[in-house]
């Protein structure tokens, strides 16, 4: 993108998530961050979390911290070189949740490599090559290809990610960061707002819904119509039932005690 493109695409994303964020409940934490080890996903964090602060700039009901915040954080309440990552994470925590802040709703744009969000673990280039060639701009038929042979080409001989365990990934991925928020940041109402890549969103999406990722369950959840950029699911879990809330639909899911561990809940 050109300098002017980068600034439009910040302001115009950011007002999407600003709707968002006046949408969460009070005291909401929401994290813009979580990402692949691709530059870019750190840079677009980087960028929603400028563009918000100064959205909000004045407005004493939100505090939106960027990297150079939390930086500066951790510089001014950091001891001495030993203190650990856990101290200094708490040394977060104080500030959040100091009487200035307690009540407030804290936007944290902080880019951290999440590894089950990885990219480069996953997607090889001779298979992304291959369906690329099969399909071109047919984003529905390499989904869908990618779907049905759960990344095997058969004759081709070439495999890509296994998009069942993709999902897997993902799912745990945001658990965990869900968890680590939880004890180091407060029991604050969350939202997760990961900076990652298409099709592997997908898939989690559609397996957190319809337990399997597959061109129905697709098809039955996203129809032609990938995940836009700032667009979101709610997740409740209450006892063995699962609630998700999409794109204006309800779903009603079992979930076994194991699969408690592997969805996030808020």
């Amino acid at each position: 993108l050109s300098e002017q493109g980068v600034e439009q695409a910040r302001k115009e994303k950011s007002l999407e998530l600003k709707k968002i964020i006046d949408q969460a409940p009070e005291r909401s934490l929401v994290f813009i961050g979580p990402a692949s080890e691709l530059i870019r996903t750190h840079s677009t964090a980087r960028l929603y979390g400028e563009g918000l602060k100064e959205l909000y700039q004045g407005d004493e009901s939100v505090a939106v911290l960027i990297k150079e915040d939390v930086d500066e954080i951790r510089k001014k309440r950091k001891k001495d070189s030993s203190e650990s990552l856990s101290q200094e994470v708490k040394n977060l925590e104080e500030f959040i949740n100091s009487a200035e802040n307690q009540n407030k709703k804290i936007v944290l744009g902080y880019p951290l490599f999440i590894k089950q969000f990885s990219f480069l673990k996953r997607w090889n280039d001779a298979y992304s090559d291959y369906l690329d060639k099969k399909y071109g701009d047919d984003e529905i038929g390499f989904m869908k290809e990618w779907l049905k042979t759960k990344g095997d080409s058969g004759t081709e001989g070439l495999k890509g990610p296994d998009p069942d365990k993709v999902a897997e990934e993902y799912l745990f991925g945001l658990e965990r960061v869900k968890e680590f928020i939880k004890e180091y940041l407060g029991n604050r109402p969350l939202v997760i707002a990961p900076v990652t890549h298409g099709f592997d969103l997908e898939a989690a999406i559609i397996k957190l819904i319809k337990g399997e990722a597959t061109p129905e369950a697709f098809d039955s959840i996203l129809g032609e119509n990938f995940l836009e950029t700032t667009e979101g699911a709610e997740v409740i879990i209450e006892g063995n039932k699962m609630q998700i809330y999409f794109r204006g639909k309800k779903y009603d899911v079992e979930v076994s005690e194991d699969e408690k561990q592997d969805v996030p809940q808020t």
